[in-house]
Parts: structure tokens; sequence; C-alpha cells
């Protein structure tokens, strides 16, 4: 009896062992899970407010609709200023050294140029093996929380096709 009683003391104590185990792996994929979430939602914040701040300088309005005024900076650290008084969490590279605004009419093409290097650039790092064409953030949530994917023989097309967006798109 002694010995049945031994076993099932055992079998007991490794349930409990088990069972600690599976709420302690729980605890810590919830824990990164919230990380993560928070992370997500900052970044989409960032890039919302950053959205909200353009959309201010374009029509003199301020959508942020945090009484503050965003007159279309002229210089940097004006630009800089806004940024951050948006808690458009940005940094500027220090290779920026001033800013321009083109604004247009309907009856006008605005052809914006991108800079030739950073097209080559982009080229150069779609060339490599395994590269895949970043998209940002916020097409996610367009795709319902999905990653699109872009095809190995698309994405030269999906790169061509969204400079010429840039270059040519008046917001719809």
């Amino acid at each position: 009896m002694k010995n049945k009683d031994k076993s099932r003391k055992w079998m007991w104590w490794f349930l409990a062992v088990v069972v600690a185990l599976q709420l302690y792996f729980v605890r810590e994929l919830l824990a990164a899970f919230a990380l993560f979430a928070v992370a997500f939602a900052m970044i989409a914040l960032a890039f919302g407010a950053l959205y909200m701040l353009v959309k201010t300088w374009a029509t003199g309005t301020n959508y942020l609709d945090d009484n503050n005024e965003y007159p279309l900076p002229v210089t940097m650290d004006e630009f800089k200023e806004q940024l951050a008084k948006a808690q458009v969490f940005a940094n500027v590279p220090e290779r920026f050294k001033s800013i321009q605004f083109v604004s247009s009419d309907q009856e006008t093409i605005l052809v914006r140029l991108p800079p030739k290097v950073m097209i080559e650039d982009s080229e150069e790092l779609l060339n490599k093996p395994g590269a895949t064409y970043p998209l940002p953030p916020f097409y996610k949530r367009l795709f319902n929380g999905m990653d699109p994917v872009i095809p190995e023989d698309e994405k030269f097309r999906v790169h061509a096709e969204r400079i010429g967006d840039y270059t040519i798109s008046i917001c719809a």
C-alpha cells in the first residue's frame, strides 16, 4: 500500500509541476504579446499622427485636435519642432538640410521625381536573393492584419507602380 501512495504522491507532484510550467509559459507568451501589441500601437499612432499632420499642413485645419497651431514649416528646425509637438516620433537624418513643400491645384499635374540614388539603392536591395518588397505598416491594416505578400516576379513591377503613384498621385 505504501508503494502505491508513494507513486500517487509523485504523480501529483509531476502534474503540479507540469501545470505550473504551463501557467509560466502562458504568462510569458501573454507578456510578449502585450509588449508587441504596445509597440505596434505606438508605431501606428506615430504614422497616424504624421498623416494627420500632412493633412493639417495641406488644408490649414488642425486634424490632430490638440489645440496647437501647425503653420507650414520653413526651416528644418521648425519641421522637427512640429513633428515633436504632434508626437510624431521620427528622427530626421542629419543629411537633410532643408525642407520644401510643393502644393498644386486640380488643373495642374505635379510630377515629383524621387532622387536617382534612392531608386538605384532600392533596386539594388530588391536584386538581392530573397529580398522582398517592403510596404508601409498601414498596408497590414488594409489587409485585415495580414502582411501582403508581393510575389518575387512582381516586386519590380510593384516598385515601379509605387514610384509612379508617389510621383503623380493626388490625394483621393
